[in-house]
């Protein structure tokens, strides 16, 4: 972990905002366009599911956290997440978001090696190639928010994410702005 001064020991990603507010703005706008997705195929719970999946993999448990836990309040059961992490082949989900998940995988771990047959299998369970633009996006906004997250030194307070209700987890992210910029 990074202690970068003049950020508290136990800031949250919000409190990294609150002192650089010009950017808030328009991250949170990218993760409405990316996340809040009404054109998906996907629900906001899986891509909330499917970014709380590329955190982990990328070891980023307050990114992890959030995820999960916003991707509950959508319905997603909590334990979805580590299921997924542990062992994509038994975890609790439908047959055909298993291959998205395999592709998230991949694409977060070893980027070139994905080949055609990543996409194939996207395909033949249903999907389309809007799908894969869906699923890459989450993987890119994903992989970036944790390496600002990690290379802020923001670290995981446990539990601290229950303290949001509910409700203002399954808006848009932009209504959060004006929780931090108050």
């Amino acid at each position: 972990m990074v202690d970068i001064p003049g950020i508290a020991d136990d800031a949250d990603m919000m409190d990294v905002f609150a002192q650089y507010p010009a950017y808030l703005p328009p991250l949170m706008q990218v993760f409405d366009h990316i996340l809040r997705n009404k054109k998906s195929q996907l629900s906001s719970g899986q891509l909330e599911l499917m970014a709380a999946y590329v955190s982990g993999l990328n070891n980023c448990l307050y990114c992890q956290e959030i995820h999960n836990y916003v991707a509950n309040a959508f319905g997603v059961d909590l334990g979805v997440t580590q299921a997924l992490l542990d062992d994509l082949d038994t975890a609790p989900i439908s047959a055909n978001l298993k291959p998205l998940f395999a592709y998230l995988r991949k694409l977060t771990h070893d980027p070139s090696s994905l080949e055609q047959g990543d996409v194939d299998s996207i395909l033949q369970a249903g999907w389309d190639d809007k799908t894969i633009f869906d699923i890459v996006s989450v993987c890119a906004l994903s992989n970036f928010i944790n390496r600002f997250v990690e290379g802020m030194g923001i670290t995981r307070t446990p539990g601290r994410t229950t303290l949001l209700p509910k409700e203002i987890m399954r808006e848009d992210y932009t209504t959060l702005i004006d929780l931090v910029l108050d």
